[in-house]
């Protein structure tokens, strides 16, 4: 049995070609436009860093877990922060969640960053009140070896202090 294909001109081939090339282009102009920043606590510190931090209201359907966190928990060396080097999501052990306090305590090893959030700040809101509002954490307490400090409101967003468009940095000495 022979199966006959239908002969395709050289011009819907062309076509076909240039379909698919203007979809890829199109999907990898979207995707390549957003930046997601990194919010990130760094112990600069020679002691463990006690980091705690309260996450806003979340939706109804997030109440009921861990997923309240805007962003999973995660820690790499200082070393790597600003590089393609992926980010160590911390285990059950390693976090300490209080689901009716939306609270979230880590202990940050010296040398090491703690990533507590991450948001599109390009394509979000670029007003003061629209940025408060885009921030997930409420709150955040450092207590190391210099002393405790602690950031409420919009401080807590005002805490952390840009050093590229993916990272912002709040930095315990």
């Amino acid at each position: 049995m022979i199966i006959k294909m239908p002969r395709l001109s050289l011009h819907t081939v062309k076509m076909r070609f240039l379909l698919l090339a203007s979809l890829l282009l199109v999907l990898v102009g979207a995707t390549a436009c957003s930046t997601v920043t990194n919010f990130i606590v760094i112990n600069s510190s020679d002691q463990v860093l006690h980091v705690s931090y309260k996450v806003k209201e979340p939706p109804e359907a997030f109440k009921d877990s861990i997923r309240m966190l805007p962003t999973a928990p995660a820690v790499k060396p200082v070393s790597e922060v600003g590089e393609q080097t992926p980010w160590r999501d911390l285990s059950d052990t390693e976090v300490q969640f209080d689901l009716r306090n939306r609270t979230a305590v880590v202990l940050l090893q010296p040398g090491q960053a703690l990533r507590v959030e991450h948001r599109n700040l390009r394509d979000g809101p670029q007003d003061e009140a629209g940025k408060a509002k885009n921030f997930g954490i409420e709150e955040i307490t450092l207590n190391g070896s210099s002393g405790m400090v602690k950031y409420s409101g919009d401080d807590a967003r005002k805490a952390f202090t840009l050093r590229s468009e993916t990272t912002a940095v709040l930095d315990y000495k």
